[in-house]
């Protein structure tokens, strides 16, 4: 009886052995190639050929496959795909920012591939006005991506990039919103961009052939002059540009994973040189801020949790920054946000994202605010420094992303 048993067990294990379908293998073509001297040997480099006759005969073999393997569970797999369908809404309508006397939003609506881009004057109940449509930019293209947006200080024109090949090779454009014309700036490899207080000069960081952003040009929208400003000759760096929190400085930022550079210039001067702020130091990574007369700079050169300084625009020095905000022994400071009255620092408390509120001028800690759930926290749209309150996101595991 126990032998008859232990056959059965035997053949019914055989039966199920042979229904699972063999997963199927590529076939092996070893290719060699020679790297600083190094010889690196890869069996399927003849998959990157799309066109070789083998390739589409093993995508068609690995669904096959992926069908017998998946046939148990496909009706629960359908049963979650209808459930997630039905939480898509047909129409999506972002959270309004306000910015120099307009309200900037963004539908969306299951029909299309990407959002469109409007705004309203002065009120949410004003006429809508279309500020981007990237579905007509992006009809009849193999593919689009949306790099720059920016709408210049003035609120008439808006600078983007768009990237029609799926190289990161951005171009860039500047569309008249008062006339709803749009001009080819003749710009690639765009990578970064920034305009002046006069809205009509602006920076743009452009990329070398390694797709490194190395260059950094000042550019007029009238005249399309292009004036290179600085290259950055380290291949391990990389440039950026963003305005100081009242918009007065405009910074350039020199990165990599362990040190920065930032240089300097007046915003309302188009035709000012960049200044050096603090150099370049082998692990010193410093990130400054400008408003009401002080730079604000949030600096690991003393301490790694990387406190928050403050010192005068007449003197820069390092030796001359004053903490402002030191470290805590509950985790580092993530983000830092500049208010006329206030200094806001994101960070964490033991592990998790935690919003600190300080006085500016005296550093004096006025009150702090942890989710009561474990949440992600991370600042929003935050223009004006003069305002009372500011803006932040929260979501976590089982709440959606909130403003």
């Amino acid at each position: 009886m126990r032998r008859i048993f232990v056959t059965l067990c035997i053949l019914f294990c055989l039966t199920r052995l042979s229904s699972v379908p063999v997963a199927p293998v590529a076939p092996e073509h070893p290719d060699t190639l020679l790297i600083h001297g190094t010889m690196m040997i890869d069996p399927w480099a003849w998959m990157k050929d799309r066109e070789h006759p083998g390739l589409r005969k093993h995508l068609k073999a690995e669904a096959r496959y992926a069908k017998k393997v998946l046939k148990q569970s496909r009706a629960l797999a359908n049963t979650l795909y209808r459930e997630f369908e039905e939480g898509i809404t047909d129409f999506e309508q972002s959270y309004p920012r306000y910015d120099k006397g307009f309200y900037y939003y963004t539908e969306s609506s299951r029909a299309d591939l990407y959002p469109r881009y409007y705004r309203k004057a002065g009120d949410l109940a004003a006429p809508a006005s279309l500020v981007l449509d990237q579905n007509k930019l992006a009809r009849g293209e193999d593919y689009f991506e949306l790099g720059v947006y920016s709408i210049s200080p003035d609120q008439r024109y808006l600078a983007y990039s768009v990237d029609l090949s799926g190289n990161e090779d951005y171009r860039l454009y500047i569309r008249d919103l008062e006339e709803g014309s749009t001009s080819d700036m003749g710009l690639n490899a765009v990578g970064d961009f920034c305009w002046y207080a006069d809205s009509e000069h602006f920076l743009v960081v452009r990329s070398n052939e390694r797709w490194q952003n190395n260059t950094c040009y000042r550019g007029s929208r009238k005249d399309r002059e292009l004036r290179l400003l600085y290259t950055e000759e380290n291949p391990e760096f990389d440039l950026s540009v963003y305005k100081g929190t009242d918009d007065s400085k405009i910074f350039l930022l020199s990165y990599n994973k362990s040190s920065t550079e930032v240089f300097e210039t007046d915003a309302a001067i188009p035709e000012g040189s960049f200044r050096s702020f603090a150099g370049r130091q082998p692990n010193h990574t410093y990130y400054p801020d400008y408003l009401d007369g002080r730079y604000y700079i949030q600096s690991n050169h003393i301490h790694r949790e990387s406190p928050i300084y403050t010192c005068e625009e007449s003197d820069i020095a390092i030796a001359s920054w004053q903490e402002l905000i030191g470290t805590t022994d509950t985790g580092p400071i993530e983000e830092y946000l500049a208010m006329q009255d206030y200094l806001v620092l994101l960070h964490r408390d033991n592990g998790f994202d935690a919003i600190s509120i300080y006085d500016r001028l005296s550093g004096k800690e006025l009150a702090q605010y942890k989710p009561r759930q474990v949440s992600d926290l991370a600042f929003w749209h935050n223009p004006d420094p003069d305002t009372k309150s500011f803006t932040f996101t929260m979501e976590n595991a089982l709440s959606p992303l909130s403003i």
